[in-house]
């Protein structure tokens, strides 16, 4: 019994640990689809903060924006297409 429960644990604990290293970020905001701002926008705020935008995508309830940074690095820019609040940043490379 305590090593299936053991076994539970490192699974549960393997499973957490991917989803934080995936890195990336799915809820932004619970504003329905229809009052988030333009995609236009979130590349416009990014280029704003410094950023060459090369494309952006919806993920979950995010504005993923991809840029590159001033010292070449490739970013992940998560914002929330209701108010464009940078959420999160993940640098690539």
């Amino acid at each position: 019994m305590k090593i299936k429960a053991l076994g539970l644990a490192l699974v549960g604990s393997l499973f957490i640990s991917g989803q934080a290293l995936a890195g990336g970020l799915k809820n932004c905001t619970d504003v329905e689809q229809s009052a988030w701002k333009p995609q236009a926008e979130a590349m416009a705020a990014a280029k704003a903060a410094g950023y060459e935008t090369r494309k952006m995508k919806v993920v979950g309830s995010c504005y993923e924006v991809y840029g590159i940074g001033k010292d070449g690095a490739l970013f992940e820019l998560f914002y929330n297409p209701a108010t464009l609040e940078l959420m999160k940043t993940v640098k690539k490379g």
